[in-house]
């Protein structure tokens, strides 16, 4: 049995019927007695959640969801986590070109962040365990390679945001973890999201869990010796108490002089009052131009394919 994945003008995709229903449950009703479903209303309910906080682009998505259910075809096989690890793969050479042409352009690894961001979006809204499954083993078996590759504010404002989308199919505990993984570049990436200037509750929601994790009650300051409750896979951030070096006094120098200051042992403190790590306003309008060329790229899109009429 199969069922057909019309794309409009762009033709259809037969997919095995079974194994589109295992992946995607909540679309179970509409492809029910008909065995066809509509991919660019789900391509436009996609574009339509991120409007207005992140540009992506129609075509994008729709490229994206063609990938996605070319992998349900009919002739290919579905068990034993096949489906999964090619969607992983999937993601993977895709992250791969970026890296390989991350000098020559300037959006850095745009594809793969929006292809990303597009899968979990599309696990959130037809409740796929599945997919979300193969989403997390893409980002922590990658997690080196996009922790180094990536600027910093994008770290948050996409990766997180992915995953933040998925939370609801994942054990809890997995979040926070990945979230404790995104969290080792909290001093640059949150600096760096505040110098743009956008409100988005689901990326403050992120930056508080952040908070949260790292043990702070805000990001420049420490507990001041108030320990949060924290996981037990948590690490300790809290500073140690302050210590004297030891004295000796059979240098001359030293018994006359007494003691050196006292010293913090521990991670450097920060504060509002002293030097905060600030974005160079060179890094803040190359952002901003990219955030502009984003939104001219999309535009340049609806005007060539078009939009679907529906809302």
């Amino acid at each position: 049995m199969e069922i057909q994945i019309d794309f409009h003008n762009r033709g259809s995709i037969p997919v095995d019927a079974e194994a589109f229903l295992r992946w995607f449950p909540r679309l179970a009703p509409e492809v029910f007695g008909t065995g066809w479903f509509e991919a660019d209303r789900l391509a436009w309910e996609v574009h339509s959640h991120m409007h207005g906080r992140l540009q992506l682009s129609p075509k994008s998505v729709r490229s994206t969801l063609q990938s996605l259910f070319g992998m349900l075809q009919l002739k290919l096989g579905h068990h034993n986590g096949a489906t999964r690890r090619k969607v992983k793969k999937m993601l993977e050479r895709q992250l791969e070109q970026d890296l390989t042409f991350a000098r020559l352009r300037a959006d850095g690894n745009r594809r793969s962040r929006h292809r990303f961001l597009t899968l979990c979006i599309v696990a959130c809204s037809t409740d796929s365990q599945l997919l979300a499954d193969a989403l997390v083993r893409f980002f922590y078996d990658n997690l080196h390679d996009i922790m180094r590759s990536e600027e910093p504010h994008l770290l948050l404002r996409e990766w997180a945001v992915g995953i933040q989308e998925i939370r609801s199919l994942i054990p809890e505990e997995t979040f926070m973890d990945l979230m404790y993984h995104l969290s080792r570049k909290a001093n640059k990436m949150i600096p760096a999201w505040r110098n743009f200037g956008i409100h988005d509750p689901s990326v403050e929601t992120l930056v508080q869990i952040i908070y949260d994790i790292l043990g702070r009650n805000n990001y420049w300051d420490y507990d001041r010796g108030r320990r949060p409750r924290r996981r037990a896979w948590v690490p300790d951030y809290a500073p140690r108490a302050l210590t004297a070096p030891p004295l000796f006094h059979s240098h001359p120098r030293l018994a006359l002089t007494g003691p050196e200051p006292l010293m913090t042992v521990g991670p450097r403190l920060h504060s509002p009052a002293l030097s905060a790590p600030v974005v160079d306003e060179v890094d803040e309008i190359r952002m901003r131009q990219e955030m502009l060329e984003n939104q001219v790229q999309q535009l340049q899109e609806e005007v060539e394919f078009g939009v679907p009429e529906y809302v």
